[in-house]
């Protein structure tokens, strides 16, 4: 039977420190809690390696040190809505979840919710103290679910709009990768017309002593301010986009671009229903 080296909690708030032997991670904790101690630290020693909370981490995989993505999110809070509607507690379900995670972040994410639950805190606390990684709104419908007593039906909604939210943006991204890709490569072929076949062309007439078109006046004087002050707008460039990542730092900064980004006639409407 695998053996746990734990530390734990007594009523009285002394930290003690042990070993026992269980079935499971699950076993482990709550013989502690008949025990009356309130765990804090399981460690699992097994062949092979430790493992903390039924997961190995001598096993090194690449893709566990990816971001959490919004797909991540939506199987935790699917899978939390199952859990607590088929009777399992809160924090089994976390615990239970936490087994089969593969991203770092989101394992340590619910390690630390874990941990907030053993010291008193609710649920929705428990996500307001991981910052950005969940939206704001899920802590407020977590906490109106442990209210009033439907949190599994508040989990499932908010799977189910994390759901629509995706499916929304790989639409949108879609839509856009066409007419992207198209403009990229027309800037790419007026790149090559105006600074390098229209100065090849223009030699050339002027030396078999034609004269050029006004169209292709247009391009020359085009060529001519390109060569003239491309340095100097590549600068402005630079020095710009520099002085909006800087602001966008800032609180009001970030207000003022995001204003401004919305009032655009067609991109600030498509942010807007993103």
């Amino acid at each position: 039977m695998p053996r746990f080296d734990y530390t734990a909690l007594t009523a009285n708030g002394k930290e003690v420190h042990g070993a026992l032997e269980a079935a499971d991670l699950t076993a482990a904790r709550d013989d502690l809690r008949r025990r009356a101690l309130m765990p804090v630290k399981l460690d699992l020693e097994q062949t092979g390696g430790l493992l903390k909370g039924g997961v190995q981490l001598n096993s090194f995989n690449p893709l566990s040190l990816l971001p959490v993505s919004s797909r991540d999110k939506q199987f935790m809070f699917r899978q939390l809505a199952l859990m607590v509607k088929a009777g399992h507690r809160l924090r089994a379900a976390l615990e239970m979840l936490q087994t089969v995670t593969r991203k770092r972040a989101l394992r340590g994410s619910l390690d630390r919710m874990i941990n907030a639950i053993d010291r008193g805190e609710s649920f929705a606390d428990a996500l307001r103290g991981e910052g950005k990684l969940y939206p704001k709104f899920v802590p407020a419908l977590v906490a109106a679910g442990e209210r009033s007593g439907t949190l599994d039906r508040i989990l499932d909604e908010i799977a189910q709009s994390m759901e629509r939210a995706r499916v929304l943006r790989n639409s949108l991204v879609r839509a856009l990768l066409l007419p992207s890709i198209t403009l990229f490569v027309a800037f790419g072929v007026l790149a090559f017309v105006v600074l390098w076949l229209v100065p090849v062309l223009t030699q050339f007439l002027i030396r078999s002593g034609g004269e050029l078109h006004w169209t292709m006046g247009i391009l020359v004087t085009i060529n001519e301010f390109f060569f003239d002050y491309g340095q100097l707008m590549a600068i402005i460039v630079a020095v710009t986009a520099f002085v909006l990542l800087a602001a966008y730092t800032t609180e009001k900064g970030k207000t003022a671009i995001d204003n401004g980004w919305l009032r655009l006639p067609l991109f600030g409407r498509t942010a807007i229903m993103f």
